[in-house]
């Protein structure tokens, strides 16, 4: 007699990446149920920056980074700061970052996130053409600035390098940063404008999207903690919340910065590491500029959202810390006007404080494919400050996977056991796992 299952899958966290996957699963017949331990777009999609980037197809984990974020580091203000702490997780993502930011690897991780970059804005564009929503995607491109001569001149250097892997940018100089930017007076020594990038309201994207497979017949349960699993074998055969079992025939783990927690139970080695991230969005002003800008030394971007404009930014390696650091957030808002003197925040109104945590993987590439454990349990986390870029291809990919399919994109690279076995620490950050139960 044929097992009867709840559901066909059940989809661990209710971000963009769960929902997107949500969409291509119903839409290949599967019965679908996503639990989130919050609410839909209830974490770190909800008010990040919004953008869609080829452009950003350089890993994090790339050479000269530690030597920056050592300098960094203790400075209450810097765009980069580590919380020392004796964590062997942290350790241990630390020692394998440093390992992923040796020059051969990183570019190895090039052509590999440029694909996911370039496949999640080409899926955008067909969401945004095929489904009655009014996703209001902008492809204004995205325009990266530098105060300094060496800034500019090693984001120049950046650029050669992607050019390379067919991405295109266009170098230009401070008159064309004031005039792209809609005649906004600057500070900025130059630019360099990448035409390929659009952006995204990124919370108006994934709860529209929501409501959409809600439709289609998708049950979301929100305010559902996973506790544990019911395992037989190499297959999980149910997920346990808060609220009841969940029987299935698949999983989906996309749970962001919470994912190795979440499967701690289940011993399965994902080290990532949440980095706090955080932004205002303003009613926008007259002085703000036109498209999207990546202030490059100070690490932070502004999106223009409708009557909206954003500024957000930093990575701050506290573990699940939860306090708000005023400083930095002044520091962020603060950024806008040593490229754009003319932008004045105290006479802006402020519509939105947020901090979120990007869920980072050592070396900047996320964790997408079937486990080696477990037949049926599909990861899809660890996207880093790419999770909006990447969300539709990843929901795609995990429904391929799910379906039997030839997966988009070759999925080697992004192997969810890539790290087993390496470095002298194991473990997840900072959160109690949930139990294994066999069955």
């Amino acid at each position: 007699m044929t097992k009867r299952y709840d559901t066909d899958v059940v989809i661990i966290g209710g971000g963009a990446v769960g929902i997107c996957s949500a969409f291509y699963l119903r839409q290949r017949g599967f019965k679908v149920t996503v639990v989130d331990r919050d609410r839909v777009c209830g974490a770190c999609s909800a008010a990040n920056g919004g953008l869609i980037v080829p452009s950003y197809s350089i890993p994090l984990s790339s050479p000269g980074k530690i030597a920056k974020g050592l300098k960094w580091m203790l400075h209450p203000e810097s765009p980069f700061s580590i919380k020392p702490r004796l964590d062997p997780a942290l350790l241990r993502w630390m020692m394998l970052f440093q390992r992923a930011s040796r020059p051969y690897r990183c570019r190895a991780g090039i052509p590999v996130l440029r694909d996911l970059n370039l496949g999640g804005l080409l899926q955008f564009q067909a969401l945004q053409a095929g489904l009655p929503l009014d996703l209001e995607l902008s492809h204004q491109g995205f325009l990266e600035v530098f105060r300094t001569r060496h800034g500019y001149e090693e984001g120049v250097e950046d650029a050669r390098l992607l050019e390379g892997f067919g991405i295109i940018p266009e170098i230009v100089g401070s008159e064309a940063v004031a005039e792209m930017t809609g005649g906004r007076p600057t500070r900025a020594v130059g630019g360099i404008f990448y035409p390929q990038d659009a952006h995204i309201d990124p919370r108006r994207f994934v709860e529209q999207l929501a409501t959409h497979v809600r439709g289609m017949g998708v049950e979301i349960r929100e305010s559902t903690m996973v506790t544990g699993f019911r395992i037989s074998g190499s297959r999980i055969r149910a997920v346990e919340t808060d609220r009841g079992g969940i029987s299935a025939r698949h999983f989906v783990l996309a749970g962001g910065a919470w994912s190795p927690g979440i499967v701690t139970g289940l011993k399965i080695d994902l080290p990532m590491q949440p980095a706090k991230g955080y932004s205002v969005t303003f009613v926008r002003t007259d002085a703000c500029p036109v498209i999207p800008v990546g202030l490059s030394e100070a690490k932070t971007v502004l999106t223009p959202l409708g009557e909206r404009f954003r500024v957000a930014g930093t990575l701050e390696f506290a573990g699940f810390d939860e306090s708000w650091g005023r400083r930095r957030v002044l520091s962020v808002v603060r950024s806008m006007c040593d490229y754009f003197p003319d932008i004045d925040p105290s006479a802006m109104a402020v519509e939105e404080i947020w901090q979120g945590f990007r869920p980072c993987s050592p070396d900047g590439l996320p964790y997408l494919g079937h486990t080696d454990a477990y037949d049926n349990l599909i990861v899809a986390a660890g996207h880093g400050m790419l999770g909006v870029t990447q969300a539709p291809i990843s929901g795609l990919m995990a429904a391929q996977l799910a379906a039997g399919e030839r997966p988009e994109l070759n999925l080697t690279p992004l192997h969810p056991d890539r790290f087993r076995g390496l470095g002298l620490f194991s473990g997840a950050a900072g959160r109690p796992g949930t139990r294994r139960m066999e069955s």
